[in-house]
């Protein structure tokens, strides 16, 4: 591993004036130096940017390891994060079983987007959307509706694979979805590529009450999902005043069962609230 870069005379070549890097070892060498010294990067090694985040978190990985076992290691960095305690040393056989019991994901493609090329153009890799219920859909009632971040719909999740998400949105299981790749680049119409996360241990509360089923949702994406519901549009040009009544309107929508965590999620929104002012 490298430490950070400095000017100075090479300890190597002797040249000065020169960016230095420093070395496990203590020496600092000059870029000319250190070309002769490590060899260059394969096609096999892993990013370096991805080993300087895994090496930030605490984890003890070369600078030339390999994608696979720097994929290895991510893993366990997400697990980790999830709460599951898991050796650095754990084997592959390990870390499948764990993500099996924290989360599963899937790349499918969004229907529907034919309609909404507008809001298509706008989405960049790695956007979030947010997937809504929609149980009164005359077509499909296992729909489910994705909206971007300003709570528009950009489309749908496909009929053919909507069934056992949908069953797992109404008990309160959190999905994540995110886009994966915009496709068809260059064209009339644009296509999207997801990546859809299920996490099968967590529950979320509702954050805001579905207009068609009050399914639950994550926190995260109250405006949006407001947004949805009360047909405008919120912004930080809207008024504290707009956004109690917002809020009021979001409340009491709630059913009876989601009484009780009133207090908390009153708490969670007037935070929300407050920083968006």
């Amino acid at each position: 591993m490298l430490g950070k870069a400095k000017k100075g005379t090479c300890e190597t070549c002797g040249k000065s004036n020169r960016s230095l890097r420093r070395l496990d070892s203590g020496q600092w060498v000059c870029h000319t130096c250190l070309r002769e010294i490590r060899p260059a990067r394969t096609k096999a090694d892993a990013p370096l940017g991805t080993i300087r985040r895994l090496q930030a978190a605490g984890f003890h990985v070369d600078d030339y390891a390999s994608k696979d076992e720097v994929q290895r290691l991510g893993a366990i960095e997400h697990l980790r994060r999830e709460g599951v305690r898991l050796s650095e040393l754990a084997t592959t056989e390990q870390i499948n079983a764990a993500l099996s019991s924290v989360s599963r994901e899937w790349y499918d493609k969004i229907a529907g987007v034919s309609r909404t090329q507008r809001l298509v153009r706008k989405l960049d890799r790695g956007d979030q959307l947010f997937p809504v219920r929609a149980p009164r859909n005359r077509y499909d009632p296992n729909a489910i509706k994705l909206l971007n971040e300003d709570g528009d719909q950009v489309g749908w999740i496909r009929a053919e694979a909507n069934g056992s998400m949908s069953q797992d949105m109404d008990k309160g299981v959190y999905h994540e979805v995110f886009v994966k790749e915009i496709t068809s680049q260059g064209q009339r119409l644009l296509g999207v590529n997801i990546r859809i996360v299920k996490y099968p241990n967590r529950r979320t509360r509702p954050a805001v009450a579905n207009p068609e089923m009050p399914v639950a949702t994550r926190i995260t994406p109250l405006l949006p999902l407001a947004q949805f519901q009360l047909n405008r549009p919120l912004g930080r040009d809207t008024s504290l005043d707009e956004w109690h009544a917002t809020w009021s309107i979001t409340c009491e929508a709630y059913s009876d069962s989601m009484q009780r965590e009133s207090e908390t999620v009153a708490a969670v929104g007037m935070d929300f609230i407050v920083s968006h002012d």
